[in-house]
């Protein structure tokens, strides 16, 4: 292993731990919609909800996240049950792509030669999310998802890599 896959392997482990506690903070929220995960080059993390914004570090716990973002609301449970009917609400579609980019996240360093980053997760809450990655070689690729389509959000992280290796042939 080279230096640069030594170092691309926790950043993607650390930004999916982080993008699970958002998850769990969107999948607990009482119709707030967290918008926008931007992740920094200072191991910061900016989150934005249409009820506050703030900025993080990629440490923080779910806990922190909802008490900056949805100041006054109630704290996050577990947040961790998988899978939603596919006539749920864009909301909750929307958390559920979170938790699948954030479990797969480490997964993702191996596959098709790995080293993906996360830079940002956004979305406009009622048609789709976006993920903007790159890879190690700096390619960057925008996955639209929607969030109202009859079929189920499935191997979003590994279609994400799919896509930038593409770009790399």
């Amino acid at each position: 292993m080279t230096g640069g896959e030594a170092r691309r392997t926790p950043h993607a482990v650390v930004q999916g731990r982080f993008l699970r506690e958002v998850s769990a903070v969107q999948r607990d929220a009482r119709g707030g919609l967290i918008t926008r995960v931007k992740f920094g080059a200072d191991a910061t993390v900016r989150v934005v909800a249409d009820t506050g914004s703030a900025t993080l570090p990629i440490t923080a716990d779910r806990a922190e996240i909802a008490a900056a973002v949805f100041p006054g609301g109630p704290p996050p449970g577990r947040g961790e049950a998988e899978g939603f009917p596919v006539t749920s609400p864009p909301r909750a579609v929307h958390a559920e792509i979170l938790h699948d980019l954030g479990l797969h996240a480490d997964a993702l360093s191996g596959y098709l030669g790995g080293g993906v980053v996360y830079d940002e997760v956004r979305t406009d809450g009622r048609t789709a999310t976006v993920v903007t990655a790159r890879d190690g070689h700096g390619r960057t690729v925008d996955l639209e998802l929607p969030l109202v389509s009859g079929d189920p959000v499935v191997g979003t992280p590994y279609t994400l890599m799919e896509r930038l290796h593409e770009r790399g042939r």
